[in-house]
């Protein structure tokens, strides 16, 4: 049985299958199509992700670690950005090049799983008994099996540039009981008070993860069997909520958005002092914490009821296939990822600092 440390071996210690992912493409003899997946018979495996150079970093520390333990094997390295990151998996994919350990997201592993491109990682025989309970469950398809399996749970989250709001003179939101409408509140308070070109927070409308929050609050979902998991009106009322934030001067202008979603991390208006709140993920949060001025603070989403306990959390699972990690990790990024479990429990501090990361830098 092939456990976690030996996924990535797969390669060598299953003859005719190319890593983990490549059972489509890439399976007939351990080469596809376009010849670019690594062979099973000669140990080489192509690792394909997206990425900041934070991300990049650790994953190159990462295989260098498991490269220690298994020198025989040749791993590949193929960062990308996630602006270009589907375009070109989608390119490999048809012309047979798909790479043998990719980072998927769990919108497209669906997608991906019908085109036959995923391995079924149980069927190979990964043992998933040490892994933290519902985390598996996330990469299952019906019609293919295990196709990916989880990096780590990642909770979606409010960021706090504080140097905007002592610019502005307004006090940092209780993330216990702050609402929806408490969020544009601030936002616009912040606006109010700074210079022009400064604004309380980005424009969020489009963002997914946060849609997923607000249905899940109304008690219902982004998908069910197979359709959409939400009504009309539930929809109706995000998207006036969205809009609010451009009519009140809460977030910018439109084309000023569509420029900051664009714009490279260290650019984005949020790291650039001209943003007070955004929304990310967990795992971006030491990203953004290194390039702010003087860090970040992390808030829980807001609830409509004004309770964190009664607010409903997202967290998924970071679907990688195969990914590596590392065996160790400093005190305080192993406090953080605590942080995804903490708020699914629904627990009122889960950082013993009132919701953030970590207190901010001082100058």
């Amino acid at each position: 049985m092939i456990d976690r440390r030996s996924a990535l071996a797969l390669g060598l210690a299953v003859p005719g299958l190319a890593g983990l992912a490549a059972c489509g493409p890439n399976a007939s003899g351990g080469t596809g199509g376009g010849g670019g997946g690594g062979s099973a018979d000669s140990g080489s495996l192509r690792l394909a992700w997206w990425g900041n150079p934070t991300r990049n970093e650790n994953t190159e520390n990462a295989v260098a670690a498991y490269k220690e333990s298994a020198p025989d094997v040749t791993i590949s390295l193929e960062p990308g950005e996630w602006s270009g990151y589907w375009d070109k998996l989608a390119t490999q994919t048809a012309g047979g090049d798909f790479p043998d350990v990719v980072q998927m997201d769990e919108k497209y592993l669906a997608e991906y799983g019908e085109r036959g491109a995923l391995l079924d990682l149980a069927g190979a025989g990964l043992d998933t008994s040490e892994f933290v309970e519902g985390s598996v469950e996330v990469g299952e398809l019906a019609d293919v099996g295990l196709a990916a399996i989880s990096a780590g749970l990642n909770a979606f989250a409010f960021a706090i540039n504080p140097v905007v709001f002592e610019q502005a003179g307004v006090e940092i939101p209780d993330d216990t009981t702050w609402t929806w409408d408490d969020v544009i509140d601030t936002a616009v308070a912040i606006s109010e008070a700074t210079p022009d070109g400064t604004w309380g927070m980005t424009q969020v409308g489009s963002v997914q993860g946060l849609f997923q929050v607000w249905v899940r609050q109304a008690g219902q979902d982004q998908y069910k069997d197979g359709a959409a998991g939400f009504d009309v009106p539930t929809a109706t009322a995000w998207f006036e909520w969205a809009k609010r934030i451009q009519d009140t001067g809460a977030g910018p202008d439109a084309s000023t958005s569509v420029e900051d979603a664009a714009a490279s991390m260290d650019q984005s208006l949020f790291n650039t002092g001209r943003i007070g709140m955004t929304v990310l993920w967990s795992n971006q949060v030491v990203a953004h914490d290194a390039l702010a001025e003087k860090g970040i603070l992390v808030l829980r989403p807001p609830s409509v009821a004004g309770s964190a306990a009664r607010g409903a959390a997202l967290v998924q699972g970071l679907d990688v296939l195969g990914r590596l990690r590392q065996e160790r990790e400093p005190r305080g990024r192993r406090r953080l990822r605590r942080l995804p479990r903490e708020l699914a429990r629904g627990r009122e501090d889960p950082l013993g600092r009132a919701g953030r990361a970590r207190q901010p830098r001082r100058a």
